[in-house]
């Protein structure tokens, strides 16, 4: 089964379970961090089980898309975990949890809904749950016909087919004349036919379906309900006006999450209703509710390749933007490595000859992670690459770039910057630290200096504030590194840092531009013991020769 994506509009999210809230609205172009903090643009209750900082929404290319925060007690889609980071495609219909909150995700305008009927104003009436051992009573000359269910069940392939074969089954089973699988939109107030057995109203529609919210709520909070067929059962609305006899409904869950509903009735009071009716139902629901549990497995796994494959062409594209790991450039020899914590990377790096024994040399870090921050890395690459070939003097393209990125970004977008131009006649680099603050001078007699500099703002805070430039001086077999906040800020299981002590130990003991930075990584991994870097790493060498 191959998913398909739709470009969409608006995205709502209606709440489904959990504490009473409003449908949250998204428009197209904006993005949407949703958690317990007051600063997030869409603030969930008090709930300790809702991070901060809990979840990430947003659009790109006509896709929404989500991202787990790292949040501590997890983000559901449709009843599957989502790995801290992760980010995956919604579909419509989706159902999102975040701690005591599920939602359901809707793209454009309301769907097809019928609303239901307030039938009991007063407790449930005659709306009983079912017994425990009632259900346990399915006799056994009915499990051929629930095998044969449970087979056309579970080949179904997609959620409409699944909901056909569920009614083909209940009806066959239980002796009730209507059946429908329904959903709730936002509440019970009003439900979503996912598909339907009933003879049709006059235009071919299913408006002859009339639904109890009193039996769909007490379906809510138990595992099934029957309405008993008792005639003196009389309220301003009742289940009797609505000419119906009898009527059963038992909740589907994907997970803990309701996810749907069985609803059965007969209109008919000479219909023969199998007295194992309750426990036939409970159990095709159960199968239902673990084969739709597999269809959304499969979905996400699908859309889960989707993404990693335009994160891969992503990654490629942006390999090819950065230098090989390993060369020259106007004479100055350097080694670098790059790696992604998510599939791509935020981090920007880049040396090339300007001419006149010049060589200009670049490392930066994007706030952020993934994709977001791989564009503005790409923008800024750009942006510096093509002011410095052009000669502008470091100060110039700076406040070129700055005022960009400041232009282009979002809020609380940023990039740090360690920029540099390498003079080989003057043995000097004049260089500028936007907010970056991680390099070494490994000098050829082994001695290492940490490099200092005026500092100043990472770029797109407040560019009309400028930097200044500063200058350090170098002989020849002295060696320049460079690093991403990555390499410092990697924990390893018991939360303790790799910190820029252990960079310098690397460094100390190492021969040359390749061994600083295999040697930086090697000790990097080896300290967090893990596969794969927590934020995105980079490190180069560069040796400083005439």
């Amino acid at each position: 089964m191959t998913e398909e994506f739709h470009e969409v509009e608006s995205m709502y999210l209606d709440p489904v379970a959990g504490p009473r809230t409003e449908t949250i609205s998204l428009e197209p172009g904006k993005s949407a961090i949703v958690g317990r903090s007051s600063t997030c643009d869409v603030q969930l209750s008090d709930d300790q089980s809702v991070s901060r900082s809990h979840m990430a929404l947003w659009m790109k290319s006509g896709r929404w898309l989500l991202q787990d925060k790292g949040s501590r007690h997890g983000t559901f889609l449709n009843g599957q975990r989502l790995e801290a980071e992760q980010v995956t495609y919604l579909s419509h219909g989706d159902l999102l949890s975040a701690g005591p909150y599920t939602f359901r995700v809707r793209f454009g305008e309301d769907p097809v809904s019928f609303a239901t009927t307030e039938d009991v104003r007063a407790s449930f009436g005659q709306i009983e749950p079912i017994a425990p051992n009632e259900l346990d009573n399915l006799a056994s000359h009915r499990l051929g016909l629930l095998m044969n269910c449970a087979s056309s069940i579970h080949g179904a392939t997609d959620e409409k087919e699944l909901a056909r074969s569920v009614l083909n089954a209940v009806i066959r089973g239980t002796g009730f004349s209507r059946a429908a699988m329904v959903r709730p939109v936002g509440s019970l107030d009003q439900v979503e036919i996912i598909a339907s057995d009933a003879p049709r109203a006059g235009d071919g529609s299913d408006a002859d379906f009339v639904f109890s919210r009193s039996v769909l709520k007490a379906a809510a909070e138990h595992r099934i309900v029957r309405l008993k067929d008792v005639p003196d059962f009389e309220e301003a609305k009742s289940i009797i006006d609505l000419g119906i006899a009898s009527a059963l409904c038992a909740p589907v869950r994907v997970g803990p999450d309701l996810y749907a509903f069985l609803y059965l009735d007969s209109r008919s009071r000479g219909s023969h209703i199998e007295s194992d009716a309750a426990a036939f139902c409970a159990a095709v629901a159960q199968m239902c509710g673990l084969a739709l549990a597999n269809i959304q497995r499969h979905r996400l796994e699908e859309r889960q390749q989707v993404l990693d494959a335009d994160l891969r062409a992503a990654r490629a594209a942006q390999m090819r933007m950065m230098p090989p790991e390993e060369g020259e450039r106007g004479g100055t020899h350097y080694a670098m490595r790059s790696l992604p914590g998510r599939g791509v990377a935020g981090d920007l790096f880049d040396v090339f000859d300007t001419g006149e024994d010049r060589v200009t040399v670049m490392l930066g870090d994007v706030s952020g992670k993934g994709m977001g921050a791989a564009i503005i890395m790409a923008m800024t690459q750009s942006v510096l690459g093509t002011v410095l070939r052009h000669r502008a003097e470091l100060r110039r393209a700076v406040e070129i770039a700055d005022h960009y990125v400041d232009e282009h970004s979002a809020v609380g977008e940023f990039v740090s910057l360690w920029l540099g131009v390498i003079d080989r006649k003057a043995r000097e680099v004049q260089f500028i630290d936007a907010g970056h603050g991680y390099g070494v001078l490994r000098r050829a007699s082994g001695e290492l200096e940490v490099i200092q500099s005026n500092g100043g703002l990472p770029l797109g805070v407040e560019p009309d504030r400028g930097h200044t430039p500063d200058v350090l001086s170098w002989s020849d077999g002295d060696r320049l590194i460079l690093f991403s906040d990555g390499v410092i800020e990697q924990p390893r299981p018991d939360g303790q840092r790799f910190g820029l002590d252990r960079v310098l130990s690397v460094l100390e003991h190492s021969a040359d531009e390749l061994g600083d930075v295999d040697g930086v990584l090697q000790a990097l991994f080896e300290f967090s013991d893990a596969d794969r870097l927590d934020d995105d790493v980079t490190v180069a060498s560069i040796r400083l020769s005439t």
